[in-house]
């Protein structure tokens, strides 16, 4: 990745026939190497769902039945969350934030409207999810795109487009 990096921004060297070390200076590939992980943190937290890789991380969790929801704290390394299914819903639903979040709680208020196994919801709160109904409180499936460590890129060959052309030095 540090060689696609310096290719991209124009610093990697052309020939190979010669030798040439600096000792004065910055670290260059250290500098690369901490924008190259921000930018793929950012790629995990924000490109396509069907441009990254998501593992199915239900064995790792638990959910806590409280009332007519169950909770699910995400593991470290969870990025973000495509799907999630509980023992007895008829499909997986992705999570939902902000407005939607607060309607789907506002349902969860009346039993008459609380969502069901046909049409279930989960809320996404920080590193938690709200799943409803918590009928069987135990998670079928967890969709989400882990972080696989600070060495390892795992991604589509498309979105290696998205390499900047140039670093803004005071950026960092």
């Amino acid at each position: 990745m540090l060689s696609l990096w310096r290719n991209a921004l124009g610093i990697d060297t052309l020939r190979s026939d010669m030798t040439l070390s600096r000792v004065d200076g910055i670290d260059i590939d250290a500098y690369i190497g901490r924008r190259m992980r921000l930018w793929y943190l950012g790629l995990l937290d924000t490109a396509p769902l069907d441009r990254l890789t998501l593992t199915d991380i239900a064995a790792g969790v638990t959910a806590v039945a409280d009332g007519c929801c169950a909770r699910i704290d995400l593991p470290d390394g969870c990025r973000r969350v495509a799907s999630v299914a509980l023992a007895g819903w008829q499909r997986a639903v992705g999570p939902v934030g902000g407005d939607e979040a607060r309607r789907v709680m506002a349902r969860a208020a009346s039993p008459y409207t609380l969502p069901g196994i046909c049409e279930p919801a989960v809320v996404a709160c920080g590193r938690s999810l709200l799943c409803m109904p918590a009928t069987t409180p135990t998670v079928a499936s967890l969709m989400a795109v882990i972080d696989p460590g600070p060495e390892s890129y795992v991604l589509d060959e498309s979105l290696l487009a998205t390499i900047p052309q140039s670093i803004d030095p005071y950026a960092l």
